[in-house]
């Protein structure tokens, strides 16, 4: 018998590691930091639910052969943002700063990371053309490959959760309601509670812009060339330009929210490859329904300890950083942050990506 083939996940870096998450917690600078952040949440951090840690929850054991072999390629998908056209195609196979079509096929699965860049649509031509040739190349790359590459999972994080809201027809805005910062509540609706079992989780949050849930595709005006319309949310009175929605792409169907905190309407989303919502509520039958998940977004940052939330805290909030996190709620959050009265739900949050993979290691070894 052969040995079974191992699991590949590519990590998009949209936010390379930077600051002190260098220099005080030694993650090596750049795109390879990242990738090593999301190795580290899957494979050797003691503090989640780890299937090579026997001291720890095993949730399924044939997770520790999927693990002990997981490969881990990182892509600087942002790189340096040169423009590309407006009707530029979806999928562009010679751009080396994303998996080519031959690489797609042996990719099991893409995690979108964190960034500081924004999702929202900017009408400066300097900054549009940047905005062009990062945001835009990598939301028409996403859509590309959720449509013809469906066995591959894929994982989006903060400003990942917003780029595949927005690659699947959605709104993203700068939060009117502020900085949200630090460990937060999390309260689930009816699809979260299945998905996690509980009613609600606390997850670290570093963020300013959000998913919108009350501004529909194609939005009601027009924010300029390229195909984005623009729709403030009622009762808001900022311009057009802050909120983007794609009208050329079509919204895909089974994407479901399934929480939402104080700030944030929309905390993450999730789609399955086919019906298994009864299934989820079913004790014999939920792990293998998360098995079926195809798409999984999270506005918060599972991959952030309570050290590493600390000194992003300190490196991006005023008035060191000017224009950064508010100085109120950075001592806040570093306060609620230093409460060690409450855990984080990072294993809640491991348990769903392992099945996903367990999924993907499973139809990938069927043969």
């Amino acid at each position: 018998m052969s040995s079974p083939q191992p699991l590949r996940i590519a990590v998009f870096s949209c936010g390379p590691v930077e600051g002190k998450m260098n220099t005080e917690l030694g993650y090596t600078l750049g795109a390879e930091g990242t990738r090593e952040l999301y190795h580290k949440l899957l494979t050797e951090n003691p503090q989640i639910a780890n299937p090579l840690d026997p001291t720890k929850k095993i949730f399924n054991p044939e997770l520790a052969a999927i693990a002990v072999n997981l490969q881990t390629t990182v892509y600087d998908v942002l790189g340096d943002g040169k423009p590309v056209p407006t009707d530029a195609a979806n999928f562009d196979d010679t751009d080396p700063r994303l998996p080519s079509e031959d690489v797609l096929g042996t990719i099991d699965a893409i995690i979108v990371s964190g960034s500081g860049e924004s999702v929202r649509y900017v009408e400066d031509e300097h900054e549009r053309g940047q905005w062009e040739g990062k945001i835009r190349r990598l939301q028409r790359y996403l859509r590309y490959v959720i449509d013809n590459h469906p066995r591959i999972k894929v994982i989006g994080i903060c400003f990942g959760h917003q780029i595949l809201s927005f690659a699947s027809g959605m709104a993203v805005d700068r939060n009117p309601l502020g900085w949200e910062v630090g460990p937060t509540n999390v309260i689930l609706n009816d699809l979260g509670k299945s998905v996690f079992q509980k009613g609600a989780l606390i997850i670290q949050q570093i963020h300013q812009d959000h998913v919108l849930l009350n501004v529909g595709i194609g939005g009601t005006g027009d924010s300029g060339s390229g195909g984005y319309g623009a729709a403030p949310p009622p009762g808001s009175e900022r311009p057009s330009d802050e909120v983007v929605i794609d009208k050329d792409v079509t919204p895909i169907d089974g994407l479901g929210r399934w929480g939402h905190s104080d700030l944030t309407s929309n905390q993450g989303m999730v789609k399955f490859t086919e019906d298994v919502v009864d299934d989820l509520d079913e004790p014999t039958l939920h792990l293998g329904a998360l098995e079926k998940i195809h798409i999984f977004t999270s506005q918060g940052h599972p991959e952030l300890d309570r050290d590493m939330i600390r000194v992003l805290i300190e490196d991006y909030s005023e008035p060191q950083n000017p224009g950064g996190i508010p100085a109120d709620r950075a001592l806040a959050a570093l306060a609620r942050n230093e409460d060690k009265s409450f855990e984080l739900s990072v294993d809640d949050l491991a348990i769903v990506y392992w099945q996903m993979l367990k999924g993907a290691w499973n139809a990938k070894n069927a043969a």
